[in-house]
C-alpha cells in the first residue's frame, strides 16, 4: 500500500511498475477521481479512500448520501477492489453524527 498526497494519476503506471498494489487516499481536491482510477487500474490496484472530506464538512446529509452512494455504486459497477474512506484526514469541521451517517450509508450500500 502506498500512501500518497496530491495529484498522483500521472504517476500510476510507475507506481504499479514499482510493485505497489494498493493506493491511499486518492485526494479529490488535488484532482484525483477514484472512479476514473478504478476504471483504468481495477485489476492492478486496490483503492483506499476517495470520498471528498469536504462533503463530510458540508453538514448536508443529502449530499453526503449522494456522494457515498455514487462512490460505492461506481466501484461495484466497475468491480474494483475498494476500501471505503475519506480522501484525506477528517477535520474538526466534521460533526461526529455526519461521519456516522456516511458510514451508515456505506454499510447499506457496501454489499458487492
Amino acid at each position: 500500500m502506498l500512501h500518497t498526497c496530491g495529484f498522483t494519476e500521472p504517476l500510476l503506471d510507475l507506481i504499479v511498475e514499482a510493485g505497489f498494489d494498493g493506493l491511499n487516499p486518492m485526494e479529490v481536491k488535488a484532482g484525483n477521481d477514484a472512479l476514473r482510477i478504478a476504471g483504468r487500474y481495477k485489476e492492478k490496484l486496490a483503492l483506499f479512500g476517495g470520498l471528498d472530506a469536504r462533503v463530510l464538512e458540508s453538514h448536508d446529509r443529502g449530499l453526503i448520501e449522494r456522494e457515498v452512494r455514487r462512490l460505492i455504486e461506481g466501484m461495484k459497477r466497475l468491480g474494483a477492489r475498494f476500501v471505503f474512506a475519506s480522501d484525506h484526514s477528517i477535520s474538526t469541521n466534521v460533526d461526529y453524527d455526519d461521519y456516522r451517517y456516511a458510514v451508515d450509508v456505506y454499510r447499506r450500500c457496501m454489499q458487492y
